[in-house]
């Protein structure tokens, strides 16, 4: 079943560009393909797990990265958690000289669990909705606000029918008005 971004428009997220984002590409050659694994794997069973304590319980059954993989998550246990960090600090060293830290590295880390956070519920049964909110913060350097990526289930949902082309009543309008303009 497939995930939908449903910030501006309904979009499908395709599993392919999902797994193509730059910064998972990226990753996976500087971690290698063994650690990247692990980490896909950790992805998978807490994903796993937030859907099957949810279904248990009868409840909605929603996630964002933070709540698995976050400083405070209880999804994870404390290993994995460090796993999926270290490697995103691997991948994208973040801290520099003595207390300083890159932003710019600070908020790829970030990126890079939210694009595997996508990717791996793009691949799942379920049909999935995310929603990317405003957060409140800004980037440092860009000064655009940052979002954060919401994903529910929603086995009943329908995406909306696309407009194709032209109605009966548009073309016959266009028809009968391109035929007043050549009179004219």
């Amino acid at each position: 079943m497939p995930l939908y971004d449903v910030t501006h428009k309904d979009v499908l997220v395709k599993p392919s560009d999902a797994s193509n984002y730059d910064l998972l590409v990226k990753a996976r050659e500087m971690i290698g393909t063994l650690r990247f694994n692990k980490d896909i794997q950790i992805f998978d069973s807490a994903i796993d797990k937030v859907v099957s304590q949810a279904t248990d319980k009868n409840k909605l059954i929603f996630t964002k990265a933070g709540f698995i993989v976050g400083h405070q998550s209880t999804v994870l246990v404390v290993k994995d958690q460090r796993h999926v960090w270290d490697s995103a600090d691997l991948a994208f060293p973040c801290h520099l000289d003595g207390n300083r830290i890159d932003e710019h590295a600070a908020e790829t880390q970030l990126k890079f669990v939210g694009g595997m956070m996508r990717w791996r519920i793009s691949l799942r049964d379920e049909t999935w909705l995310v929603y990317r909110r405003p957060s409140g913060t800004y980037n440092k350097l860009t000064g655009k606000e940052i979002t954060v990526s919401e994903y529910w289930v929603c086995e009943n949902y329908e995406r909306p029918a696309k407009k194709c082309g032209f109605s009966t009543h548009e073309l016959t309008k266009r028809f009968n008005d391109s035929r007043i303009e050549r009179r004219a």
